[in-house]
């Protein structure tokens, strides 16, 4: 009869129900669930944090605002200032201002400088070039009102405006509106229609009694977003910003501010994660040791048969990586679960990213196998050094 080669032998072991794999499942599977549980939420939020303050572009840009607002906002001597530090792309005003309904319509609602890095959901790409001029992006509804208009429609608002004589009086403007967003999105806050900076400082100025450039040139704008050409120039050019005595933070600091008690996760997740790959380690070693123990004299068998060292180590990897493998798999589709219940629980505002769950419980299923399966080799190469003739003879003894 001829002996089994590599995988029939591969085969009497799963018939065997692959007594080293089973003991690993439900440890496997524990723990994967319960760094799942902690890694889902993490994974779904972070992604929203980061988009909610302008994405991955996000990365590149800086806040900037004057050192004293009491005093004076950042003016226009400033602002060239800045884009004349190498490594600037584009410097953006970051204000705002208020308007209000026209015709009856008691509805208010504040006008933002667009941002082209947070860009409302399932807008078109070159919103940011729609958006010139008086043109605004407005939400579906403020305050309770809806606004029934659509785009290529006109809304009609009133602004204040400081006159000569020192009294203040409401103008009232058409404003071409070239998109519109649901109201439940909040990237700048409710009720936050989106507008060119040159309408924003024109209106600011209008109720300063004054024209834009010299609004600009005496008060300023409160804030401004300075993009830089890459992300590695930022660091350089916030000290740049910095030494002009005006403050400067990178948005890239705060995409790590979760909210609640999401701040603290890195630091869980690197205690919980070491705790469970202690734990891992400890079992791989006892439960591979033991069952590889129990099977010496078949694997001295295949030695003498004429399997090589490496043959029958593949065969205790394979036994134990099925195992892992199941177990990781069960325990982090098991782990979404109360990852789900964290994210409502802690964060419901935020609307999570779940295709960044699916990858990085893919990615933690893949990892903890492979970690199984490293483990196994190591047993199986320390096991696998006896020599098979004196095994076979002690066990037939």
């Amino acid at each position: 009869m001829r002996f089994p080669g590599p995988a029939s032998w591969l085969g009497i072991s799963i018939r065997r129900r692959f007594s080293i794999a089973r003991s690993l499942v439900l440890t496997v599977a524990g723990a994967s669930l319960v760094v799942s549980a902690l890694v889902t939420p993490t994974a779904a939020l972070a992604g929203s944090v980061a988009d909610s303050l302008g994405g991955e572009s996000a990365l590149a840009q800086i806040e900037v605002a004057a050192a004293d607002l009491a005093a004076s906002g950042i003016t226009s001597a400033q602002l060239d200032r800045i884009r004349e530090i190498p490594g600037v792309a584009d410097v953006r005003a970051d204000a705002s201002v208020g308007v209000y309904g026209a015709d009856g319509e008691t509805w208010s609602m504040t006008l933002q400088v667009l941002n082209p890095a947070l860009l409302p959901p399932d807008a078109p790409a070159d919103l940011d070039a729609a958006v010139r001029g008086p043109a605004i992006v407005v939400p579906t509804a403020v305050g309770g009102t809806t606004l029934e208009v659509s785009p290529g429609d006109e809304l009609r608002v009133t602004y204040s405006r400081l006159g000569s004589d020192g009294a203040g009086r409401l103008e009232e403007r058409a404003l071409p509106v070239v998109a519109t967003y649901a109201a439940d999105w909040q990237g700048y806050g409710p009720d936050a229609a989106l507008a060119s900076e040159a309408l924003v400082v024109e209106l600011l100025a209008a109720r300063s009694g004054l024209s834009a450039d010299d609004f600009l040139r005496t008060q300023g704008i409160p804030a401004a977003t300075v993009v830089a050409d890459s992300a590695d120039e930022v660091s350089a050019i916030t000290e740049s910003i910095r030494d002009l005595g005006l403050t400067a933070v990178p948005v890239r600091d705060r995409l790590g501010e979760l909210p609640g008690m999401f701040a603290i996760f890195p630091a869980l997740l690197a205690v919980v994660g070491a705790a469970v790959g202690i734990l891992l380690v400890l079992h791989l070693n006892r439960a591979i040791r033991t069952a590889v123990a129990r099977r010496t004299d078949e694997f001295a068998l295949l030695r003498i048969r004429g399997w090589t060292k490496g043959q029958v180590t593949r065969l205790v990897i394979a036994d134990v990586a099925l195992g892992a493998a199941l177990g990781a798999v069960l325990g982090t589709i098991a782990g979404v679960g109360p990852g789900a219940l964290l994210i409502s629980s802690l964060a419901p505002t935020l609307e999570p990213q779940w295709d960044r769950v699916v990858l990085a419980a893919g990615g933690l299923a893949a990892l903890t196998a492979l970690m199984c399966a490293a483990a196994a080799w190591l047993v199986a190469v320390r096991v696998l050094r006896a020599d098979p003739y004196l095994t076979a003879m002690s066990r037939d003894r």
